[in-house]
């Protein structure tokens, strides 16, 4: 019985050294799928790196573009205020389709036909009869900007007819040559 005992006891070992053998073998395989998937994920972090820089550069591109963009933007609207040729260029699109809506509902304004192929800006840009561009310093308001100077301010005067005014003609004068005694004066 003992010797049975023994026997069984063996074999019982043997089963369990195969079975620590086949799990040691697994783990191994394990183990090497682990280090490649290691592997691969150090050398695919270089390259994210390299992305992530990248599109930062490319956001910090783009910022500079659009800050670019405003101000030559800006730039074309007071330059074609200071030639006294009147604009509302320097709005926003969403800020110039509140200030159109806001003139044609304030002075109640209604269009005939032949303003039907003219956009809405273009027909209330031509009711501008003066602009004006004013610096305001930064002494007469505040600001949580400490780097900010001041403030440009432009107003824009409307002259909206009436519906039923009198048509009246404007004449320019312009200089021509005089003759007094064969001299031109």
């Amino acid at each position: 019985m003992v010797q049975q005992s023994l026997v069984k006891l063996s074999e019982t070992m043997e089963l369990h050294k195969a079975q620590l053998v086949k799990i040691q073998a697994d783990q191994i395989h394990f183990v090497e799928q682990l280090d490649t998937t290691q592997k691969f994920l150090e050398s695919t972090i270089p390259v994210l790196n390299n992305h992530l820089e990248a599109i930062n550069t490319l956001q910090t591109r783009i910022s500079l573009l659009q800050i670019q963009l405003q101000h030559s933007f800006l730039y074309q609207a007071f330059t074609q205020m200071l030639k006294n040729d009147l604009t509302l260029t320097f709005l926003v699109p969403s800020d110039l389709h509140k200030v159109v809506y806001s003139i044609i509902q304030q002075w109640n304004l209604t269009f005939n036909q032949q303003f039907g192929s003219l956009p809405l800006s273009q027909i209330i840009t031509r009711l501008i009869v003066r602009q004006q561009l004013d610096f305001i310093p930064n002494l007469y308001y505040r600001t949580s900007d400490s780097s900010e100077i001041g403030r440009l301010v432009i107003t824009s005067f409307f002259a909206v007819p009436r519906p039923y005014q009198i048509p009246f003609l404007v004449y320019k004068l312009i200089t021509i040559p005089f003759l007094y005694e064969n001299e031109t004066l």
